[in-house]
């Protein structure tokens, strides 16, 4: 059988950074992990990101094209127990659906390269867990304010109320599987620790899921101050 794909995304703010901290350490070397896609660091940090926000986002969904293909191998092979990705194409889609940038990709183009080249090369395995935060906890978690100019739209109370809406009424008809719903406004950490690792459970990986919920929080993290924590997870969402 095939081994499972745990996919976390979601809007700013929802707690993603924080969770990944707390797996990681907790799983390590034992799972597969797909960081979040960068474009400027992969095309070198003196290299210009893509001239439009178009451009730019067409980057991100052909990365996941080729980040499926690369699961659909590695989930197939028998030493592999278990992939882990920081966000997927829900990323890419839900800022088309919320910007309003100029030039930016239309939404229905942006989901039909999903349905047309992705969908199809995605693993059956995949699972795909949603943290939801509301626009107003994301701001206050953030900081309110961006500390970079290019973190602005980020910060944007209409943008932030899209993306909700995306990820609640339309991103779940977006994933191969019915995704995992975890509301994190007003949860603790420990919630939502618990919730995917019940994700797991359910997936057959209950000793995994063991060792999850004995996932300490980082001792650095314990130390960040809420602008510290607003410069993370802000850079996180550079499209």
């Amino acid at each position: 059988m095939n081994a499972p794909v745990l996919v976390l995304d979601g809007p700013p703010g929802a707690g993603k950074t924080s969770l990944l901290a707390r797996m990681v350490c907790a799983l390590g070397d034992d799972t597969l992990w797909f960081t979040e896609p960068n474009a400027r660091l992969s095309c070198g940090l003196a290299a210009p990101v893509h001239p439009s926000p178009a451009g730019h986002t067409l980057w991100f969904l052909r990365h996941e094209l080729d980040k499926a293909r690369a699961m659909q191998r590695l989930a197939a092979d028998p030493d592999t127990r278990l992939l882990i990705s920081d966000r997927n194409h829900l990323g890419a889609l839900a800022y088309c659906y919320a910007t309003r940038a100029e030039d930016s990709l239309p939404y229905r183009t942006a989901r039909d390269f999903y349905a047309r080249r992705i969908a199809p090369e995605l693993p059956e395995t995949v699972l795909t867990a949603i943290l939801l935060v509301s626009p107003d906890q994301s701001l206050t978690r953030r900081g309110n304010v961006a500390v970079l100019p290019r973190w602005k739209q980020w910060f944007d109370e209409g943008l932030l109320q899209r993306l909700h809406r995306f990820y609640t009424d339309i991103a779940p008809s977006l994933c191969p599987t019915p995704p995992t719903v975890i509301n994190t406004d007003g949860a603790t950490p420990e919630t939502v620790l618990a919730q995917v690792a019940g994700v797991l459970a359910d997936a057959g990986l209950d000793q995994t899921a063991r060792r999850l919920m004995g996932a300490t929080e980082p001792a650095n993290a314990r130390f960040r101050s809420r602008q510290q924590v607003s410069t993370i997870d802000a850079g996180s969402c550079d499209f």
